[in-house]
């Protein structure tokens, strides 16, 4: 799936950097299911897991897998790309956070 210009204007407005939300990727998800009007059940059903799997997705509590991702992005109307970049946002800000805490504790 090509990545829409509406993809894009959506990953244009997301902060970078220091202003990087925790969970970018979680926060686009409900942004995007909310403006389809799309409950977390019409979400898991569509992509075959269940409404708290979604929530847990949603949340940051849990990551979606490769598969998981192309179906969110089916579901949402998506590119693959654009939760994968999202994905590696959120990645990135947990290891910072990560290396934060590590270096807090050797000060």
């Amino acid at each position: 799936m090509l990545t829409t210009c509406a993809d894009e204007h959506n990953l244009a407005h997301m902060p970078q950097a220091t202003n990087e939300p925790r969970h970018p990727l979680a926060s686009f998800l409900v942004d995007r299911r909310e403006r389809l009007n799309l409950s977390k059940r019409a979400v898991g059903i569509a992509c075959r897991m269940s409404p708290s799997h979604v929530g847990d997705i949603e949340s940051g509590r849990r990551s979606p897998s490769a598969d998981g991702i192309a179906r969110l992005a089916k579901v949402l109307k998506v590119s693959v790309a654009t939760l994968i970049r999202l994905k590696a946002r959120q990645q990135l800000a947990e290891l910072k956070e990560r290396v934060q805490e590590l270096e807090a504790r050797a000060s």
